[in-house]
């Protein structure tokens, strides 16, 4: 532990890199997700932006999962030498930085199949993770971590997806909408297994107060709505909402700008009007807030774009 804290301590001694450090660590917030699924689906690959859709919500929650079941500090938590460059209220082992940075970019790259696209990843992969011992919330093992279990769970991706996707879409509506409420609420009742099983289990005094929301499930309620409302988005696009990506700039661009205005009142819009307490109630609405912005961005912008004519209808798959 002394190595690593040393080490992050030689690090913020580099002067000029915050900003720089800054911008890479946000290419792994949500905020950046949440430009780059609209901006994929809707405007470059559909069936792209599903995968990555799925990648990002599965492995995040399995991530989350892993972090409560470890509850492991962050650097500045433990030392006050440790500039809080950033802050953060999750526990800190694996990395969702690290974990995430390798499986989207390294997904992009395995479809672009390119050597510069693959050195492109790795470079992103890098910076984002150096970034995040930078800052001072995460230690080398964190991120070593972050890239094993997404490195693995990209490989499960791409060895499994290829039965998961075409099995899914061969079922009945009905179905596919209980497979994707099923899954999500699984992934709930693990994360509640987990919380109870640490309990008794508290964290130090000396860093306890920086992790006073750390074992809140507001993260994974999150997670799991959105993951709810991309499968339900998924089924019914399949249905009545299937588009051709492609089209001119300005059809491209404008799509984006209506999933990106959908986004937006359903993440800090819904945010403002639903009630945030008692905390059962918070939960039950964050999960519905997070699944409406999915089945938003899956299904309701491209069926707004067909009816506007921003995109060429495709024929609904199993007609």
């Amino acid at each position: 532990m002394d190595w690593q804290i040393n080490s992050i301590l030689t690090l913020q001694q580099v002067n000029g890199l915050t900003g720089l450090m800054h911008f890479f660590s946000f290419l792994g917030r949500e905020e950046f997700y949440l430009l780059l699924i609209p901006l994929v689906y809707l405007s470059v690959n559909a069936q792209a932006g599903i995968r990555l859709g799925f990648i990002l919500l599965l492995g995040d929650s399995l991530n989350f999962l892993l972090k409560l079941a470890g509850h492991a500090p962050r650097p500045y938590w433990i030392d006050p030498k440790v500039q809080a460059l950033a802050t953060e209220t999750s526990y800190g082992l694996p990395s969702s930085h690290a974990q995430n940075a390798v499986g989207v970019w390294l997904f992009f790259a395995g479809l672009l199949k390119k050597p510069w696209a693959w050195g492109g990843a790795v470079g992103l992969i890098l910076f984002i993770s150096l970034s995040r011992v930078y800052l001072g919330v995460h230690f080398w093992t964190d991120i070593l971590g972050g890239w094993l279990l997404g490195l693995l769970f990209l490989v499960l991706f791409w060895r499994f997806w290829p039965r998961v996707e075409p099995r899914f879409l061969s079922l009945g509506l009905g179905i596919q909408i209980f497979a994707a409420l099923g899954g999500s609420l699984l992934l709930l009742l693990a994360g509640i297994s987990i919380e109870k099983a640490i309990a008794g289990s508290n964290d130090p005094a000396a860093w306890a107060s920086y992790a006073g929301e750390a074992r809140s499930l507001q993260p994974l309620f999150g997670r799991c709505g959105a993951l709810f409302g991309l499968g339900l988005g998924w089924a019914l696009a399949t249905r009545w909402a299937r588009f051709e990506d492609g089209g001119s700039f300005g059809q491209r661009f404008l799509r984006f700008l209506i999933g990106l205005t959908g986004v937006v009142v359903c993440w800090k819009g819904l945010q403002m009007l639903f009630p945030r307490e008692p905390e059962s109630v918070e939960l039950f609405f964050r999960f519905v807030r997070y699944g409406l912005l999915s089945l938003w961005i899956t299904f309701l912008a491209p069926w707004l774009c067909l009816r506007w004519k921003l995109a060429k209808p495709l024929q609904p798959i199993g007609q």
